[in-house]
């Protein structure tokens, strides 16, 4: 039975699922939109926290209470929130959350076999961030659940698991081929294009267009609404434009119910009252255009190839020409226009998903291409059916003992306990030192240096990656006690998957 747990996590919410058998795919949830959502209500009754999408206006209305915007929160770091009349950091609001994961987990799991399970109990977990999510958030974020007894076993990346899925369910074997992917299931618009040779999937490039993400009707009108307001009572500073752009995220919710308005609306204006969060009492009055609101996302929407050919494919040197497909992926980009738009690169060229990704959790359960110990007698690259070995001609020297004087890191390197790989900077190096007891294998070390876009190029190794070889991390975090994936390439050839020994200690410089 597979006892993984597979999560995705997005600005707002997360979502979680387990497969204990091949056909047994199922999501965990505790409400109809099938989402752990990131807003909270403290009671002050009993001190205890509830999460629902329910409390969402209360906390942008800044109601005391009511909490959100977590992952923004631990990109900040630092911020507290009061519960029980004791502050506590602002991370110990997923503790509900956890606690209902884990009792769904166990609960689910126990329909298939005897599942003895505790709060002590490690729950192997399979990862997977939005983009939206800085580095610093995913690391606080696996640092508390990992003190919560998760254990992260694997963590990948949405555009790549996108096309693990759509070449397996299409039988496609690729050569060398890219794909765009447009993905806006939260508030910014991430876009990637993905190269696929083989069973090798990795990024080429990658633009992120922040607020770009929210479908083009909410965001019209909730900034023609804001805007009007403002122009008429001068509530807010038209050059404080955080305060402004927080207003409009404000009234996302109320654009929502507006465009459910719509569907059924037959007059050519629209007439409402709204406030503002500095002002709540103060109710006004807005009538808003059908016909204006129309042309304007009509515009809007059309935005959306431009930045992807102009702002983003020239920029990196890629032509549309060159893509096999072009993926948009979260009901922003499901509509009419923005189909019609890229559309004109090709009808067959265009593959859309709703905001239901949850077949990229299923991708989660699957095996990865190499097998679980890539190396057994020696160093091996994984292609396919064919190997690439070279055996060590000089036996390796024996385990470090308790006593023995430690090799000291080369001058400047730090010692560190993680590198998350989005986190650094050109030219950053990285020293893996690893230690396998099995016979035959033993110390072995691995020196980087980073040169961006997700890739890093040997300067030194013990084993059989060679200086200049450029590595490809498979995960986006490194830390001590595991094995770390990489797709190697030699003089433009690809090797295939490399696996190190396990890291027993990870420095930079």
């Amino acid at each position: 039975m597979n006892k993984t747990l597979a999560v995705f996590v997005n600005d707002d919410y997360l979502t979680a699922a387990i497969q204990p058998l091949k056909d047994k795919f199922s999501l965990l949830f505790t409400n109809d939109e099938k989402k752990f959502p990131f807003y909270f209500y403290i009671n002050p009754t009993d001190s205890s926290i509830d999460y629902g999408f329910d409390y969402k206006i209360n906390f942008r209305d800044n109601k005391s209470l009511f909490a959100g915007d977590l992952m923004q929160a631990l990109d900040k770091g630092g911020q507290k929130i009061s519960i029980g009349g004791f502050d506590e950091d602002y991370i110990a609001l997923f503790n509900p959350i956890i606690r209902d994961i884990r009792d769904i987990f166990a609960r689910e799991m126990s329909k298939y076999e005897e599942f003895p399970f505790s709060d002590a109990t490690v729950i192997d977990t399979a990862i997977v961030f939005s983009e939206n999510i800085t580095p610093k958030a995913q690391t606080e974020f696996l640092n508390y659940w990992r003190s919560k007894n998760f254990n992260f076993v694997k963590i990948e990346k949405f555009d790549s698991l996108l096309l693990q899925y759509y070449k397996a369910k299409n039988g496609l074997y690729c050569q060398n081929r890219k794909f765009g992917v447009l993905e806006a299931l939260g508030m910014d618009l991430n876009m990637s294009v993905i190269n696929v040779d083989g069973a090798n999937v990795s990024r080429v490039a990658f633009k992120k267009f922040e607020g770009y993400g929210v479908d083009p009707r909410i965001k019209v009108i909730a900034k023609k609404i804001v805007d009007d307001v403002n122009r008429q009572e001068n509530i807010i500073d038209r050059d404080d434009a955080a305060a402004i752009n927080r207003e409009y995220i404000r009234h996302y919710d109320k654009a929502v119910k507006i465009v459910e308005l719509l569907a059924t609306w037959t007059k050519p204006v629209i007439s409402l009252q709204t406030s503002f969060a500095v002002n709540q009492g103060n109710k006004i009055k807005v009538s808003l255009s059908l016909d204006e609101i129309n042309k304007l996302s009509y515009l809007y929407s059309r935005q959306f190839s431009a930045f992807f050919s102009d702002n983003f494919l020239a920029k990196e040197k890629i032509k549309t020409i060159d893509l096999d497909k072009i993926f948009l992926v979260g009901n922003s980009l499901n509509n009419s226009t923005v189909r019609k738009e890229f559309a004109n690169y090709g009808e067959t060229k265009i593959e859309v998903f709703t905001d239901d990704i949850s077949f990229i959790l299923g991708e989660l359960f699957k095996e990865q291409t190499a097998p679980p110990e890539v190396d057994e007698e020696s160093t091996m690259f994984q292609m396919g059916a064919q190997h690439i070995e070279q055996k060590s001609a000089v036996p390796p020297p024996p385990p470090p003992s308790s006593t023995a004087k430690a090799t000291p890191p080369p001058p400047m390197y730090m010692q560190v306990d993680h590198v998350t790989i989005a986190a650094l900077s050109t030219n950053n190096k990285v020293l893996l030192n690893t230690f396998d007891p099995a016979p035959g294998k033993g110390v072995a070390h691995q020196e980087f240096v980073y040169i961006g876009n997700h890739q890093f190029k040997v300067l030194s190794s013990s084993r059989t990656l060679k200086a200049g070889d450029i590595a490809e991390p498979v995960a986006e975090l490194w830390k001590t006690g595991v094995q770390i994936d990489l797709m190697i390439t030699r003089d433009g050839k690809s090797l295939g998957r490399f696996r190190t020994r396990p890291v027993v200690k990870i420095s930079v410089m």
